[in-house]
């Protein structure tokens, strides 16, 4: 297919990719935090001070989404390089 060597084509699959993998990429940025929130907790600093708790929900997903996503595709581009 044409359209899948295009730039549109790999980012597409990209996007299909993040998309059926959701769940696993949530659970390793789930589970990135929690080792993140813990370290940050025993040093004492809260990084959402001074935020409204209406908007804490919002920085979770957004910051539990990115880290799974890095790690997700981190893990299979170490994979694919082997």
């Amino acid at each position: 297919m044409e359209w899948e060597k295009s730039k549109l084509g790999r980012i597409m699959k990209y996007l299909n990719e993040f998309i059926s993998y959701l769940p696993v990429i949530a659970l390793k940025g789930f589970g990135a935090w929690l080792v993140i929130g813990f370290i940050l907790n025993l040093l004492g600093l809260d990084i959402l001070d001074g935020t409204s708790g209406y908007t804490h929900l919002h920085y979770y997903i957004i910051a539990i989404l990115a880290v799974g996503s890095a790690i997700h595709f981190f893990q299979k581009f170490r994979d694919k390089s082997k």
